[in-house]
């Protein structure tokens, strides 16, 4: 019974381990930080496994141990990239070099070995596609080639090494490959799903602006600008007569239309100003931290950046102009109430003829204001 425990605990420490690391990992990806602040949490990560299995190694008889430190370091640099891979590699040589004695530096060129088998592997197996099973297998072979910095062994410690560990050491890294490969598949498989859902669910799938769910979102999270003379202006603007322009030139060049209309109009908006199509031909843009006049600019330069040319769809030439409407908020204010009164001024743009701006009395009010803090 004794003999079994011991057998079980020798294949269970590195499966809680793979297991961690694959959780881990998938909490990780999911983190909204940088790609680089990603990658070197992911190196982190393999290369704290490298440590956890260099001090605790797995006792296979006297005198005879194993870990995994190979494979994590070569799975971080094949599947993790070159950043990850090497803040693993830094992380597992520092180890080995503390932990010292005789094998110290056979140790080290075996994690070099691994990791550069690893990153042969990268680019010239995996190159931009998902790993299959049998490039993982591949992996794990490619990985294994540090047992040959076992044949620099001195001689009593070389046959031992040959004979009994180095066949244990390839199964594992062969099976362990696979299974960590497998599951950072899985996870990044889910992350990637989970990516595209988040964005199918906040953006519009002709433009891809905002939607206006996440414009209420936006506009909720937004703090008050302090200032008397800035706030938060939303632009609403449309089409003028979309329905004819469907009607004339079918549905499908309307769509176009729409597509090009909100790529000339981001051209002229600054870099922290949202832009989100509500429906049909309405869309909104949402000025944060603008003072009044920056914004009539903003909103004339929009305009005048539909009307200046007309559109080409499939071979034809079609002039467009939109009608905006603008509403001034300097303190809190909630998505329906800026956007009724960007609504209302827009159908004032309607009345005055079309292809117009339209400011709404906050413009007044708040140049009123402005001019009493002076």
């Amino acid at each position: 019974m004794a003999s079994l425990i011991s057998t079980l605990s020798i294949f269970l420490q590195p499966v809680a381990l793979t297991v961690s690391l694959v959780y881990l990992y998938g909490a990780i990806g999911r983190w909204k930080q940088s790609e680089r602040m990603r990658n070197l949490a992911l190196g982190s990560l393999f290369g704290l496994g490298t440590i956890i299995s260099m001090t605790a190694p797995i006792t296979l008889a006297d005198g005879l141990i194993f870990d995994l430190r190979n494979l994590l370091v070569g799975m971080a640099c094949a599947l993790l990239g070159p950043l990850a891979g090497i803040v693993t590699l830094a992380m597992g040589i520092v180890t080995r070099v503390m932990i010292g004695g005789q094998g110290a530096m056979l140790g080290v060129a075996g994690m070099c070995v691994s990791a550069g088998m690893a990153i042969l592997w990268h680019f010239s197996v995996r190159r931009s596609h998902l790993p299959s099973d049998a490039s993982l297998v591949l992996l794990g072979a490619m990985i294994s080639a540090h047992i040959l910095v076992g044949l620099l062994l001195p001689s009593p410690f070389r046959e031992v090494f040959i004979t009994q560990l180095a066949p244990i050491v390839l199964i594992a890294n062969l099976v362990c490959a696979w299974v960590l490969g497998r599951l950072i598949i899985r996870e990044r498989h889910l992350r990637i799903e989970l990516s595209d859902l988040r964005t199918a669910a906040e953006t519009d799938p002709l433009t891809n602006l905002l939607n206006r769910r996440s414009l209420i979102e936006v506009v909720e999270h937004l703090k008050p600008t302090g200032a008397a003379r800035t706030g938060r202006v939303m632009l609403c603007f449309d089409v003028d007569r979309f329905k004819s322009i469907n009607d004339i030139y079918g549905h499908l060049s309307g769509d176009q239309i729409l597509q090009c209309i909100s790529e000339r109009i981001k051209s002229c908006l600054r870099p922290g100003d949202v832009f989100a199509r509500l429906g049909g031909d309405e869309f909104v843009v949402l000025l944060p931290d603008v003072s009044r006049d920056t914004a009539t600019i903003v909103a004339e330069r929009c305009r005048t950046a539909v009307c200046s040319k007309p559109f080409q769809v499939d071979d034809r030439s079609i002039p467009v102009t939109i009608s905006m409407g603008a509403t001034f908020s300097n303190g809190p204010a909630s998505f329906d109430a800026l956007l009724r009164s960007a609504d209302e001024a827009l159908y004032a743009a309607k009345a005055d003829g079309r292809n117009c701006v339209a400011l709404d009395k906050s413009f007044e009010t708040a140049e009123g204001e402005a001019l009493q803090a002076a």
